[in-house]
C-alpha cells in the first residue's frame, strides 16, 4: 500500500508542472517507507523530468546516503514522455535499495540536482532531506513464553560417607586429567608452534577450512547462526593479527574505526571489511537467515578479504 501511495504522489507531482510557463523541469525524490525494522530494506527513488536539450549532473550519493548501506542500485534509462510546449521531454529514474543498522531517526541529506541548458543556462532543483525511523527487532511472543522462572534450589541431605565418596571421585578425576594433559602436552605445544609459523593469511584460511568441515549450515537456523558467529570471528582475528587492531568485545563500527585510524588498509579494503562484518551481524543479531548462495558468497568474500 505504501508503494502505491508513493507512486500516486510521484505522478501527481510530475503532472503539477506540465503547463508551467517556465522550462518544465521536475525533480521528485522520496522513500517508500517512513519506518523500518533493524535490518529491513526500503526503496529510495529519484525521478528527473527534463527537456531533451538539457543535461543533468547528479551529486555524490555516497555522502548523501552516509550511514545507510546501498544494497542495490537500479538506473532506468531516459524515456520519452511526449511533447510539451514544442519540446520533447525525457524521464530518467534512479532506484536505491537501502538499509540502516542504527536505531532511531536516520536522515538522508538534502541535495541539489543541476541542469545545464543548450545555451549554457543553469537550473537547480533542491531535494529536501528524508527521515527514516529505524526500530529495533521486536521480541517474538513465543520466545517470551519460553522464558520461565528459575526454580528454587532443592535441599539434599548429604551424609559423611557420600561426601567422602565424592571427594575420592574428584581426586581420581583430577589425577586422570593430569595424566592425559601430560601425554597431550607435546602435541598441543607442537600445534601452537605450527600456528606461530603460519602467516595470518595461511592461518585464517586454515581456520576457514576447519569451519566449513563442521557442516554447521546443514543444521538449520541455529547452525547457520553459529556458522556466522565463527566466520565473523575468523575474519576479526585475521584483522587483529594482520593489522594489529583490537577486536575482542568490540562492535563492527569500533573495529572499522580503529582499522581506519591505523592507516594500514586502503579505503576499498575498509569498505569491503565493513560490509562483510555487517552481513555477519545481520545473521548474528537480527535473526536474518541467508540462502545457500548468500552463504557461499559470504565465504568467498571472507577469502577475498584474506587476500587483501
Amino acid at each position: 500500500m505504501n508503494k502505491i501511495v508513493f507512486k500516486i504522489i510521484l505522478l501527481l507531482s510530475l503532472s503539477s508542472n506540465l503547463y508551467s510557463s517556465e522550462v518544465p523541469i521536475n525533480v521528485l525524490a522520496g522513500a517508500d517507507k517512513k519506518e523500518i525494522t533493524l535490518g529491513d530494506t526500503f526503496e529510495y527513488v529519484l525521478n528527473l523530468e527534463y527537456p531533451k536539450d538539457y543535461k543533468f549532473n547528479l551529486p555524490d550519493f555516497t555522502s548523501i546516503f552516509n550511514g545507510f548501506e546501498i544494497r542495490k542500485q537500479t538506473n532506468i534509462a531516459p524515456r520519452s514522455r511526449g511533447w510539451l510546449f514544442g519540446t520533447k521531454h525525457y524521464e530518467v529514474q534512479f532506484k536505491f535499495e537501502l538499509t540502516n543498522f542504527n536505531i532511531g531517526d536516520q536522515m538522508i541529506s538534502s541535495f541539489t540536482v543541476t541542469f545545464a541548458g543548450p545555451s549554457g543556462e543553469i537550473k537547480e532543483s533542491v531535494v529536501p532531506e528524508t527521515i527514516v525511523k529505524v526500530t529495533p527487532v521486536k521480541e517474538n511472543a513465543q520466545d517470551v513464553q519460553d522464558i520461565r522462572d528459575i526454580k528454587p534450589p532443592l535441599s539434599i541431605g548429604i551424609n559423611t560417607l557420600l561426601l567422602f565418596v565424592i571427594i575420592i571421585f574428584i581426586l581420581v578425576g583430577a589425577y586422570l586429567y593430569f595424566l592425559m594433559r601430560k601425554k597431550e602436552g607435546p602435541a598441543v605445544e607442537g600445534q601452537v608452534i605450527e600456528e606461530q609459523r603460519l602467516s595470518p593469511e595461511e592461518l585464517a584460511n586454515k581456520r576457514l577450512d576447519e569451519l566449513l568441515a563442521k557442516n554447521l549450515i546443514k543444521e538449520g537456523p541455529l547452525g547457520i547462526k553459529q556458522f556466522y558467529i565463527e566466520l565473523s570471528d575468523i575474519i576479526r582475528r585475521y584483522i587483529s593479527e594482520k593489522y594489529g587492531v583490537p577486536v575482542i568485545e568490540r562492535t563492527t563500527d569500533e573495529v572499522c574505526r580503529d582499522l581506519k585510524k591505523s592507516g594500514q588498509a586502503d579505503k576499498k579494503s575498509q569498505i569491503e571489511i565493513k560490509e562483510f562484518l555487517e552481513n555477519c551481524d545481520m545473521v548474528k543479531f537480527a535473526k536474518y537467515i541467508p540462502l545457500d548462495n548468500e552463504i557461499n558468497g559470504d565465504v568467498e568474500k571472507g577469502r577475498e578479504i584474506i587476500k587483501i
